[in-house]
């Protein structure tokens, strides 16, 4: 069965098991399963993996864990897809999977790109929409400072035309 580590992490400071290692039992027996599945039509679910590799048959991430480990420790050239779990049995197989990953790659860096354009831009708006509540006389009071800057405030209402009031207070 699967053991693990448990640390914090920054983000959140949650708790979480770290999948670092694979008892030697559970490692014999998936290499046994896979040891005779050479090729596509012989690939066997990641949810029928799992029970080999944990008590929970919907463990995933840990039979992915395990797939890693076991690949590390053995030649076996372990490919994963859609279909299942198997072992490469030809150049073709191999080129494949690696052409798909290489796929997955870089759909996540564009990914990665567009969340970082997208979050900048969000920024920028929320500068935009703070200068705009800002009196002259605060954004100049701000940009003076060394250390406040205009995006440290958030947006306040508008003031209304009659009389300075914000806009649904009576």
């Amino acid at each position: 069965m699967l053991r693990g580590r448990t640390r914090k992490l920054a983000v959140g400071q949650r708790e979480v098991k770290l999948m670092t290692e694979i008892d030697q039992a559970a490692l014999d027996a998936l290499r046994m399963e896979l040891s005779g599945r050479y090729g596509r039509s012989e690939s066997i679910t990641s949810g029928e993996l799992s029970s080999i590799v944990s008590e929970n048959a919907e463990a995933n991430p840990r039979t992915r864990a395990a797939i890693k480990q076991l690949m590390r420790e053995t030649s076996m050239p372990i490919i994963g897809n859609n279909a299942g779990y198997y072992v490469a049995e030809s150049n073709r197989d191999v080129a494949e999977y690696v052409m798909g990953l290489q796929d997955r790659i870089d759909g996540i860096k564009e990914r990665q790109r567009l969340i970082m354009e997208n979050w900048e831009q969000t920024q920028e708006r929320n500068d935009d929409t703070a200068r705009s509540t800002l009196s002259e006389a605060e954004i100049e009071a701000i940009e003076d400072d060394d250390v406040l800057e205009v995006s440290d405030f958030e947006a306040t209402p508008q003031t209304a035309t009659d009389g300075g009031q914000p806009e649904g207070s009576a």
